[in-house]
């Protein structure tokens, strides 16, 4: 029996009867009520930033409490891992670990809205840049995120998997910038750099009312071109699956990244109405007043446009498919070896170059094995054919994969701009530090990078006039 298939037609054709299929969405719905759904939030920003009120602020609850050092004699918290509690009934108020060693925190909370049941999980990371040190102080926070998204994928590809697997992934990062108005910090730069890598960053200036309106649009612009500088690529991205009005959506919500906010728990009385927001010496503040802040521009992005999916999750599906593909090729193709030649080769592994050249000899003697000459790759005298066989095989050098970046020299009109970068690179370095490393070249920037690394940072340096040389 054959089947014939028209491509080129797709006419739409009104059912003459009831079918019932036209309730699958209630269906879906239905579902996706009763299970509910989930949002992994991360935040990240120096103490006194106000993360913990802006997070009780957008989801209109008290969720968590500051973890600012309130005395002078208390020990400053240090990000170094991440331990989280997990409950699986809504409780109030929600479980929290407590850790002495200041750890980030990250715990798990329902939210019931109009039936609408929303499984919130806050990451928490007390200490971040409150130290003097602050080197490598995104590590824990990377490899948490990395850990979550390979954890769930390793679920994924279990032949026995859970009918539904918990979704721990990091679907969003608020990274709060303090309201200096003059611009990222360096250590801002590397860690939003690091982020950008793996997760969905959605950057917000902290405490915006302490900036004029003309003070933020200044901000806002100085941090756009310094993003754009330093190639860093934050939510929403543009793929193919998109079509033309969620491309503009997209391009709208650029032009007001990052989002200046203001956070309140208070209540507060505006013209006869009950409001969240701040009251000081000079005005009242509505939070949820457009013209006072954008909270809720940044409220809207994160329920309406919620950021599921990154860059960070395809990379790493990807790279583990790989190695799973990899893994069974090795296997398939390796055969084990019998106890006896296992002991050959664990003898024949210890001889010197000399004792195996003698080896080769006498085997060769033993077994009557004779050298076939190779044909000469063109005409020529019979006598060149002999050491043309003889001759060992030329070895393909190893291509090599770790690199050392150094910067030779650079143009003088450009030198500003470089000490900026080369301080943004080696965030121990101060701004004078940073002027006299440019001022003697030749120096070593970077060591032991691997090959992608060191070539992005060749580009960068490049780009803004330097010369740079790969060893």
């Amino acid at each position: 029996m054959s089947v014939l298939t028209d491509s080129g037609s797709n006419h739409e054709i009104q059912a003459q009867s009831y079918v019932g299929f036209d309730t699958i969405t209630k269906q879906i719905e239905h579902k996706l009520l009763k299970r509910g759904f989930r949002f992994n939030v991360m935040v990240v920003g120096q103490t006194g930033l106000g993360k913990s009120t802006m997070v009780n602020t957008l989801f209109a609850s008290h969720l968590i409490d500051s973890k600012g050092r309130l005395d002078v004699d208390g020990p400053i918290p240090q990000t170094t891992a991440i331990e989280e509690t997990q409950h699986s009934k809504p409780q109030w108020p929600p479980k929290r670990l407590e850790l002495d060693s200041g750890l980030i925190i990250a715990f798990r909370v329902a939210i019931v809205e109009n039936a609408v049941k929303l499984k919130l999980n806050i990451i928490d990371t007390p200490g971040y840049g409150d130290l003097l040190n602050n080197d490598g102080c995104w590590e824990p926070i990377t490899r948490y995120i990395k850990d979550q998204y390979s954890g769930y994928l390793r679920k994924e590809l279990t032949a026995q998997r859970d009918r539904h697997i918990a979704d721990t992934r990091v679907h969003c990062c608020l990274f709060f910038i303090n309201p200096t108005g003059h611009g990222l910090k360096p250590l801002d730069i590397t860690v939003l750099r690091k982020l950008s890598e793996v997760v969905n960053v959605v950057p917000v200036i902290a405490k915006a009312d302490s900036l004029t309106l003309e003070e933020r649009e200044l901000f806002k612009e100085r941090i756009r071109a310094e993003l754009q500088q330093h190639a860093i690529k934050l939510y929403p991205f543009d793929t193919e699956e998109l079509d033309e009005e969620e491309v503009r959506l997209n391009e709208r919500l650029r032009t007001m990244i990052p989002f200046a906010v203001v956070g309140s728990e208070k209540t507060v009385v505006i013209d006869g109405k009950a409001v969240r927001g701040r009251k000081t010496r000079w005005a009242t503040i509505n939070v949820e007043d457009e013209r006072h802040c954008e909270f809720v521009y940044l409220r809207n992005f994160l329920t309406s446009c919620r950021p599921t999916r990154s860059v960070a999750s395809i990379a790493v599906r990807s790279l583990h498919a790989s190695r799973l593909v990899r893994d069974e090729q090795t296997s398939a193709t390796e055969q084990p070896l019998s106890p006896k030649l296992a002991t050959i080769v664990d003898s024949i592994s210890g001889l010197t170059l000399l004792e195996v050249s003698e080896l080769v000899s006498a085997l060769k003697t033993r077994l009557n094995i004779t050298e076939v000459a190779m044909p000469a790759a063109s005409a020529g005298p019979a006598a060149g054919a002999a050491p043309a066989a003889e001759a060992p095989a030329e070895e393909k050098p190893k291509e090599k994969t770790i690199f050392t970046v150094k910067l030779e020299k650079f143009d003088a009109a450009a030198k500003a701009k470089i000490i900026r970068e080369v301080k943004a690179i080696m965030p121990n370095m101060n701004l004078v530090e940073a002027k006299k490393f440019v001022e003697s070249v030749p120096q070593t920037l970077k060591e032991n990078l691997p090959k992608e690394e060191a070539e992005k940072l060749k580009k960068t340096l490049e780009a803004l006039g330097a010369t740079v040389a790969l060893e």
